[in-house]
């Protein structure tokens, strides 16, 4: 009878060790939040002035689209879980180019101000994380030479360089330390300019991101 009870006491507690083994397994790859520091990526503004101007490139600067061409960015984020599976993140990060087009003797540089938040959908949750995501991006261009630089302004809120649109994605993370992980990611931007003279059908003018990160959990 004593070997009874201490064969099932052995085997409860063997179950109950698996079953914590088991949960930390799980859960070594689980950090509830983190930031993007750097993330290093491409802002895709003039490649879509070509769809715009329907495969031709822009003239003069009454041609609609961005005229200005693509440029690199870099910035930061920062994440937090909502469950295993479901992300919150935040991004901002800043590019730098210069006019396609201009009416001086030569091109003006122009920066951006990229700002968005929203959601991360992870496939799986250990160390190959395939995502797709769902983000509000906000744009601001900033001529750098002169405020009359021949960049777009938006009707929408009163001829301003201010741009706010939905930004859908697709990337992959793989996690190579319990608390470290790069990113890729890439997604499409509707930037809403109702009424007004640039984009497509005068309803959007779309761009496009490429970026790469180092993640940091904690």
């Amino acid at each position: 009878m004593r070997s009874l009870v201490g064969g099932q006491v052995c085997g409860a507690a063997l179950v109950v060790a698996a079953l914590c083994a088991s949960g930390s397994a799980h859960a070594q790859y689980f950090r509830n939040q983190g930031i993007q520091l750097p993330n290093a990526g491409w802002l895709g503004l003039s490649t879509w002035d070509y769809v715009i101007n329907g495969g031709q490139a822009a003239t003069d600067i009454e041609d609609d689209g961005w005229n200005i061409w693509d440029q690199p960015t870099l910035g930061a984020g920062y994440f937090f879980a909502v469950g295993y599976n479901l992300w919150i993140d935040s991004q901002a990060s800043i590019g730098a180019s210069t006019t396609t087009v201009s009416s001086s003797a030569s091109a003006e540089p122009v920066l951006t101000l990229a700002i968005s938040s929203g959601l991360r959908y992870n496939f799986l949750d250990e160390r190959h994380r395939p995502f797709v995501a769902a983000h509000i991006q906000y744009l601001q261009l900033i001529a750098l030479a002169s405020s009359t630089a021949e960049i777009p302004g938006n009707e929408f809120l009163g001829n301003t360089p201010f741009f706010i649109g939905l930004r859908p994605g697709v990337g992959y993370e793989y996690i190579f330390g319990d608390e470290m992980s790069v990113q890729a990611e890439l997604g499409i931007i509707g930037f809403l300019v109702p009424d007004g003279q640039r984009g497509i059908g005068s309803l959007f003018l779309p761009a496009s991101i490429a970026r790469v990160s180092y993640n940091i959990y904690f």
